[in-house]
């Protein structure tokens, strides 16, 4: 497994924090990392979240590490992985939708409890092939939602200017509070932290 590190990292914060049925597991790239998640207090500071991204995955990684990650349901589960495969991997958008199904069909058989939210991919430059491959995994994570009782998908890369990224790659303010949008209206309502007792 890659990422061995950071997921074993990972897995002891999930089984630290008690998720089951409550917590809203936030997985995937690193747009998910507390890292480059800007604004995260505003948005989400009374909020029973968990951030688990992982710098430089890809949604073939998550294959593996969601099973090691994660065992007890979550309230939730927001996806947001495959733009490291396009970007930094080059990998055909085939492949790309074909992990993410494998992704969402296991926590669809581990996890049927789970509220489950696809984010949609934002473009990160303007190179027309890698367009037409966001665009088309876009489609397509939207379909494996379309009916799904327990998928949403949250398009929030159209309010995403490429020029709002703050490094070329992760979204500044602005970009965070549109996925933060995106997520209210496809009906994401993380639950309120646990007070401890």
């Amino acid at each position: 497994m890659r990422f061995k590190a950071e997921a074993s990292l990972l897995k002891d914060k999930v089984s630290s924090a008690g998720v089951e049925g409550h917590s809203s597991l936030l997985i995937g790239d690193s747009y998910m990392n507390p890292a480059f998640f800007l604004d995260l207090e505003r948005l989400y500071g009374d909020k029973d979240i968990l951030l688990l991204g992982i710098n430089g995955s890809c949604a073939r990684d998550w294959r593996e590490i969601l099973p090691f990650v994660v065992g007890k349901s979550p309230y939730a589960f927001v996806i947001h992985m495959g733009t490291n495969d396009v970007y930094e991997e080059d990998r055909e958008e085939d492949k790309v939708i074909k992990d993410i199904r494998y992704v969402l069909d296991r926590i669809s058989r581990e996890h049927p409890s789970s509220l489950v939210y696809v984010l949609g991919l934002p473009h990160r430059d303007d190179d027309p092939r890698k367009k037409q491959a966001v665009g088309d995994i876009n489609r397509a994570l939207e379909d494996m939602c379309e009916g799904h009782p327990q998928r949403a998908y949250a398009d929030y890369f159209k309010d995403v200017d490429v020029f709002g990224l703050v490094d070329g790659i992760h979204m500044d303010k602005e970009g965070y509070s549109s996925l933060h949008r995106a997520l209210h209206q496809a009906g994401f309502h993380p639950k309120d932290k646990q007070l401890a007792s």
